[in-house]
């Protein structure tokens, strides 16, 4: 899972860093919110980790203009003021939790832990796609009826996105941005990847949006 901290205070960001890394987190560090809004255009993330009063527009100013752009990646705010304002002003921007200073990072795992597990699922070890189904997101394995089903690697790539948003329509744009990164496939490559799929897990489980992208469903 990979994590975007928005925290301009050195020591302190690379400190969770470090705690986030050790506990199987890929953890980018922005320094300013400009640097963050960057970073969220150029990649995707899993979760937004943000400190309010950075340098630039406050991180609560940030989280709202990802939001007006569509961009529903769940958040977490950080920071030393404790007034009931502030708490309302982080939610009201958009947050789906608020940790305030100082906090051990015991409490800061915790939180993430629960947050990625509401919006994503289980997300310590095993995705379970349907009955029999099981997709393993640290070693990108996907069993079928106890079975290791082979796929190559940009597909597991692929189901692992799908399994990490799903019931959530996911445009083209955003599915060659995860997948494929450096190239831009044609729409005839991206069909015969994601039929390879169904032919493993069912066709049920992938819809096409049409014009717009997929849709990995909730069954």
């Amino acid at each position: 899972m990979k994590i975007l901290l928005l925290e301009d205070d050195q020591m302190l960001a690379e400190t969770i860093q470090e705690e986030l890394e050790e506990n199987n987190y890929e953890c980018i560090i922005a320094r300013t919110s400009a640097d963050a809004l960057d970073r969220s255009y150029e990649q995707k993330f899993d979760l937004y980790l943000l400190d309010i009063n950075v340098p630039g527009i406050k991180g609560t100013t940030l989280l709202k203009e990802l939001r007006t752009s569509g961009d529903n990646t769940p958040a977490i705010f950080i920071t030393s003021q404790g007034e009931e304002s502030s708490v309302l002003e982080g939610y009201q921007s958009g947050a789906d939790d608020y940790i305030r200073k100082p906090f051990t990072l015991a409490e800061m795992l915790v939180r993430i832990k629960a947050l990625l597990r509401r919006v994503y699922g289980d997300i310590e070890g095993v995705f379970e796609i349907g009955k029999g189904i099981l997709f393993h997101l640290h070693s990108l394995e996907l069993s079928v009826d106890g079975e290791i089903q082979h796929l190559p690697k940009l597909e597991r790539v692929l189901l692992a996105f799908f399994c990490k948003n799903r019931g959530r329509v996911l445009s083209k744009d955003e599915i060659i941005q995860e997948v494929w990164a450096d190239r831009y496939p044609s729409d005839t490559v991206i069909r015969v990847h994601i039929k390879n799929i169904k032919k493993l897990i069912g066709a049920e489980y992938i819809k096409n949006i049409k014009g717009i992208g997929y849709r990995f469903e909730k069954l």
